[in-house]
């Protein structure tokens, strides 16, 4: 396409990852760097016919992040975890090794108050459900874990939208007395849109596991 000398000289990229594109007829305009893994796409409704979209259709995860737990820590923060790219957000969670038995408490950006849930819990050696609730409290229980580790799921509902955040979580642990499994259900009493969220054992501490943030493409 033609792109006159004086429209092309007045359109120049401003930042790194800029395209210039056609919008017109013997016209060009700056399409701005998309988000991160976003991958560029046709759309016709847009003034340059292009858009930068997420990746894969809707209902697919994409990878956000991955976050190396470190050696003997206190808690881990995750940042950049929530944007207003996704509304939905599934975390995985493998823990390593820790330095005693304990269990897991959850907690979104700042807020250290207004948690709550219910669920249940089991272990390997008893067919006993246990039912488990807790209102108010400041911060959330998401699990056991062994001093062998253990895996837990957390899913976020709308953490970074401007309403009430609910958060679903499982977990399995490496041992037989306290809890080897759980399934339990969060809601933060509280419109905070988050971006970030804190991972702190009850007691000892963590070292070693892997942390991914899957974001869950909206359309």
């Amino acid at each position: 396409m033609a792109i006159t000398k004086a429209t092309a000289s007045s359109v120049a990229p401003a930042a790194k990852g800029d395209l210039v594109v056609g919008s017109a007829t013997n016209d060009a305009s700056v399409l701005a760097v998309g988000t991160d893994t976003h991958v560029l796409t046709a759309d016709s409704t847009t003034a340059t016919g292009l858009k930068w979209a997420a990746t894969g259709s809707a209902g697919a995860l994409v990878l956000v992040k991955t976050q190396t737990i470190g050696t003997t820590v206190a808690s881990v923060n995750v940042t950049s975890a929530f944007s207003s790219t996704y509304d939905n957000y599934i975390v995985t969670i493998d823990f390593n090794t820790t330095s005693t038995q304990s269990y897991i408490k959850l907690t979104l950006g700042a807020t250290a108050t207004g948690y709550y849930g219910n669920g249940f819990y089991m272990n390997p050696s008893s067919a006993t459900v246990h039912a488990y609730n807790t209102s108010n409290q400041t911060s959330m229980f998401t699990g056991y874990f062994s001093t062998d580790g253990g895996n837990h799921i957390y899913k976020f509902m709308a953490p970074n939208k401007a309403k009430k955040t609910v958060v679903f979580t499982e977990s399995s642990a490496f041992e037989s007395i306290t809890g080897n499994m759980s399934y339990l259900t969060y809601w933060v009493d509280t419109t905070t849109q988050y971006t970030d969220f804190t991972i702190t054992p009850n007691s000892g501490t963590l070292t070693g596991g892997t942390i991914r943030v899957y974001g869950l493409v909206n359309s």
